[in-house]
């Protein structure tokens, strides 16, 4: 029997040494992580053994092995990259397509239009669906907790997902250019929805329930009536109903979306200046000089109109270097001459 040669660094296992290889790997206890693409593409490996030690799993690890049959995966190991075991005869010998280890959705090989998830499901993971492109609906059982990124992108011709009300958090890009997609249905609304998971779902006719802060969309139901995010009846025109939803937080992260990811659909710039009053003593507070320059740069006539109160707001709040960032763009546009300014 041939000696088996390992690269192992700092638990970490990263693959077979130069010139080894096997049909059955059997991990060393020790080893705590498998590096991506560490196996992938090896046309030999027919059988592998992971022990009790290893945690994760990277992307890709065994990726394409094309004759891996059997693999032996501990209860405890629970994180696992993209396309750890895909296009292996392993993860084809799942029920009904659906390649679930320890509570986690992997892949799903199978062709149906519509999917119904089966139970036992706790954590859809990343890019577990991604580019499936015969998938028109599914349907969540209860019990899923999470939906992984891009679990579910490029799926161009997906109508309609169904959630339960267990799911919690969608991470990014979880339905990523869903094209086709009309409709989220959400029992109750996620705690934590990141920013662009539903980026270019160009059809979907309602948003989920929130707002942004930072990178992360949180909810706001008692100030938003329960309907849909302010950037959807924004891009719709649908002003009565943004009337319903002004307050200091919906205020403050649509100047934020225009700072940060230069949102800027039809409607934001009626909506800026019309409630621009009630923004400044938020916009002050966030003390941000490149966001004052952002707007003022965009709507200079608004910078005409209410430097005066900027100004004050500045003072009291004692936001100095903003106020003398306020004076200098005021004297930029020519509102007052250069010898008024001074503070």
């Amino acid at each position: 029997m041939k000696k088996i040669k390992l690269m192992i660094e700092e638990g970490e296992l990263q693959g077979f040494a130069l010139g080894s290889s096997a049909e059955k790997l059997v991990i060393p206890d020790g080893v705590t992580s498998i590096a991506n693409r560490a196996f992938c593409v090896n046309e030999e490996l027919r059988q592998v053994v992971i022990p009790d030690t290893v945690v994760s799993i990277g992307n890709s690890a065994f990726d394409h092995c094309t004759h891996l049959e059997e693999v032996r995966i501990p209860e405890n190991l629970t994180k696992f990259g993209w396309h750890v075991f895909e296009g292996t005869p392993w993860s084809r010998q799942f029920q009904d397509g659906f390649v679930i280890v320890n509570g986690i959705l992997l892949s799903y090989t199978g062709q149906k239009k519509e999917v119904l998830f089966p139970g036992g499901i706790r954590h859809i993971n990343q890019y577990a669906l991604r580019g499936q492109k015969e998938i028109k609906r599914i349907i969540l059982p209860e019990g899923v907790e999470s939906i992984g990124e891009g679990a579910f992108s490029f799926c161009y011709r997906l109508e309609e997902a169904i959630l339960p009300d267990s799911v919690k958090n969608i991470e990014r890009n979880a339905f990523e250019s869903c094209h086709l997609l009309k409709g989220i249905r959400l029992p109750s609304v996620p705690d934590e929805i990141l920013w662009n998971a539903f980026m270019g779902c160009l059809s979907l006719e309602r948003r989920p329930v929130g707002v942004y802060r930072g990178n992360v969309l949180f909810t706001f139901p008692e100030y938003l009536n329960g309907t849909v995010h302010i950037s959807y009846l924004l891009r719709t025109r649908d002003y009565q109903n943004a009337e319903t939803m002004i307050c200091p937080e919906i205020m403050h992260d649509l100047i934020f979306q225009l700072h940060v990811l230069d949102f800027d659909p039809d409607g934001t710039e009626d909506y800026i200046r019309k409630h621009f009053p009630e923004m400044i003593p938020i916009l002050i507070r966030m003390n941000d000089e490149i966001l004052v320059q952002k707007l003022f740069h965009q709507f200079p006539e608004l910078l005409l109109n209410f430097d005066n109160i900027m100004i004050q707001e500045a003072n009291r709040q004692g936001k100095y270097q903003l106020q003398m960032l306020i004076l200098n763009e005021k004297y930029q546009h020519g509102s007052f001459s250069k010898k008024d300014f001074t503070l």
